[in-house]
């Protein structure tokens, strides 16, 4: 089984990063436009029990992706399944007919660069900021957790944000409605 192995955090200085990354030689891969609509599920609360399911729309290609909740580790960790769907739209409605509750969009620009195994995204993400996020998909949960720490520490990161960008951004729309009152 293989799991979606990834660190995250807040990315003051990109350029800096770029620096670090290219001395390490990482390949710049793309830029991507990232779209990705949430739901929630009509019997549980997925932020209890820690699970995610979006369809995401990158560059005119569709994935409906599930992820399961966090394991127990120093990184996060946890099971993704994903599938290409041809009509996102039609399938938002297929879920929302079955109960699925549309959550939150998440549109965020994504500069993916690629060092061995590990895939180093620096994304700005509307309304929550920059971020930087090294990830690897490996069955084997110890190497890859080793490797994303070696890197991270290697470019200067070692305070990491567990949430997810979804929980991010409805934290601070939380905040904002609380500081209304």
């Amino acid at each position: 089984m293989s799991y979606e192995i990834e660190l995250k955090a807040l990315c003051d200085d990109c350029d800096g990063l770029r620096g670090k990354l290219s001395r390490l030689n990482a390949e710049f891969i793309r830029l991507e436009k990232q779209s990705d609509t949430y739901y929630n599920h009509p019997g549980k609360d997925f932020a209890l029990t820690d699970e995610a399911l979006r369809i995401r729309v990158v560059n005119g290609i569709s994935m409906l992706t599930y992820k399961g909740p966090r394991l127990k580790g120093p990184v996060k960790t946890r099971i993704e399944k994903e599938v290409e769907v041809s009509d996102p739209l039609s399938m938002g409605a297929i879920l929302e007919y079955l109960g699925f509750a549309r959550n939150i969009d998440v549109k965020k620009e994504r500069e993916v660069h690629k060092l061995g195994d590990v895939t180093i995204c620096l994304d700005r993400v509307e309304g929550a900021g920059m971020f930087v996020e090294f990830e690897m998909i490996s069955a084997d949960r110890e190497y890859a957790e080793k490797e994303l720490l070696s890197l991270a520490e290697k470019t200067g990161f070692n305070t990491f944000e567990k949430r997810s960008y979804l929980q991010i951004l409805l934290d601070t729309i939380k905040g904002e409605k609380n500081n209304q009152k």
